[in-house]
């Protein structure tokens, strides 16, 4: 068994590592995230259809009355 004792109250400097920190690192993260947002919005603007059933498969005939959103179709 470990009987090390961590003292939480000391003030320790740490060491910033420059690999994991910074403007660029930022940047990068907020630039992929606001990229994905954009694709799913552009899809929804664009693509996505509120009439079609999600669950029909391919070629079948439609048996389902499907009611959409009417916000969905207000956009």
């Amino acid at each position: 068994m470990d009987s090390t004792i961590w003292n939480c109250s000391q003030d320790i400097e740490l060491a910033l590592d420059a690999d994991i920190t910074g403007t660029g690192v930022l940047i990068g993260f907020l630039g992929t995230a606001w990229m994905a947002i954009s694709f799913v919005l552009a899809f929804y603007i664009i693509g996505f259809d509120p009439t079609l059933d999600p669950f029909q498969e391919a070629g079948s005939p439609r048996e389902t009355l499907l009611r959409p959103n009417p916000v969905d179709m207000i956009l």
